[in-house]
């Protein structure tokens, strides 16, 4: 035997109401129009048609829950509905995060909405053929004759509002029929006007969404805009970052360009100080050399002078002035006597302060000496040692 209850998703608790609830949601989704006609969503359907008709029916569930005895209660508990949160990715915006959470609730619904849509294709097939069995049976009751109409019309009466019952026996078979005719009626604009219900609710529920949806979508385009805003200000910040950095690096080149420029001309500038006085130090060591030097002869020619100066004394007024044994004439000091001819080209020395190896007169610019034999005189000595006469 069938669990009914595990077939419908109800527990064994569940009212008339539940009942029917569970099996128009449970129609809806294994129709066989829904799922391609398949033979399984046939034989799913026939079962759920059976589980209904056997609990909206309380003498037939009562004797079914006598019989069947369902293993565990913990099966037939209604499952629950989805309520899976939307997990957002970290350094997500709080709005964000907000609008997706929304649209995944929303999306969430779609399944029941499209359902719903089902249910009430469904609901109206039904309130079509209902209405259609309501036609068919009021023009049959129109064929009746007037008096027949108002028998039947006051035993409804009787029987609804009074409580009044009509025996059974063949004279009120008729009206028995009859009867169950008008109740036939009854039931179907009842079922008539319920299903109608149904599908006013579900028509609210669908235009709900609908609104939600356009709602939704115009957040997201919200949220787009605002996302595209953002990016291009994140953009432009990248940009006014870069060429900051560029004109940074550039300036900053500009700098170590300068800095090595003016490294350079510093060294230039040392390196022609210390060429300057490396010069300067030359110059004042020449000058120390050559200073040395003019005091080295200086002090030479004093030595030999003072080694061969004569004895002699000034002349007196009454003294001749003829040249005799024991008064000699006063010259210079004798050269030593060489073989040397003089006849070369005398060299121009330059000199700070020298005397004349003959004539002994100082001589402060230049000397002359002679390549062959080394002997400095003036140009006058020079002259009359080569023996050529001075121009006038």
């Amino acid at each position: 035997m069938e669990d009914y209850y595990e077939i419908l998703g109800i527990p064994k608790s569940a009212t008339a109401e539940h009942v029917r609830t569970a099996w128009r949601a449970k129609a809806l989704a294994n129709h066989p129009d829904k799922n391609g006609g398949t033979v399984a969503s046939k034989e799913r359907f026939q079962k759920i048609q059976a589980a209904y008709e056997c609990l909206s029916n309380p003498p037939r569930r009562a004797q079914y829950d006598s019989i069947y005895k369902p293993p565990t209660a913990s099966m037939h508990k209604p499952t629950p509905k989805n309520t899976a949160r939307y997990a957002a990715p970290e350094g997500t915006p709080r709005e964000e995060a907000e609008f997706y959470e929304r649209w995944h609730q929303h999306d969430l619904q779609t399944a029941s909405i499209q359902t719903k849509r089902g249910t009430i294709y469904i609901l109206e097939g039904w309130i079509s053929s209902h209405q259609k069995c309501v036609t068919r049976l009021e023009e049959q009751i129109n064929m009746w004759d007037p008096i027949r109409r108002e028998r039947v019309l006051m035993l409804w009466m009787e029987t609804t509002l009074m409580g009044r019952t009509i025996p059974k026996n063949g004279d009120n078979s008729q009206d028995e029929m009859d009867l169950k005719m008008l109740a036939r009626i009854t039931r179907l604009r009842a079922n008539i006007e319920e299903f109608r219900q149904d599908v006013r609710k579900a028509d609210d529920l669908i235009d709900e969404w609908e609104r939600e949806e356009v709602i939704r979508a115009k957040e997201k385009e919200e949220l787009e805009a605002k996302k595209g805003r953002k990016a291009e200000e994140e953009q432009k910040a990248r940009e006014a970052e870069e060429s900051a950095k560029q004109r940074a690096g550039e300036e900053a080149e500009k700098r170590r360009k300068a800095a090595a420029e003016q490294k350079e001309k510093e060294e230039a500038e040392a390196r022609k100080r210390e060429e300057q006085i490396k010069a300067e130090q030359a110059k004042l060591y020449a000058q120390k050399q050559a200073q040395q030097a003019q005091e080295d002869s200086r002090r030479k020619f004093d030595e030999q002078r003072a080694s061969n100066r004569p004895s002699w004394r000034p002349l007196r007024a009454h003294q001749p002035t003829h040249t005799t044994k024991s008064n000699p004439p006063l010259t210079a000091p004798k050269q030593p006597a060489t073989t040397c001819a003089h006849r070369m080209f005398w060299n121009k020395i330059p000199t700070a302060w020298e005397r004349c190896t003959c004539c002994c007169r100082p001589l402060k610019s230049f000397i002359l000496e002679c390549p062959g034999c080394r002997k400095r005189a003036c140009a006058d000595c020079k002259n009359n040692i080569k023996g050529v006469r001075a121009k006038k």
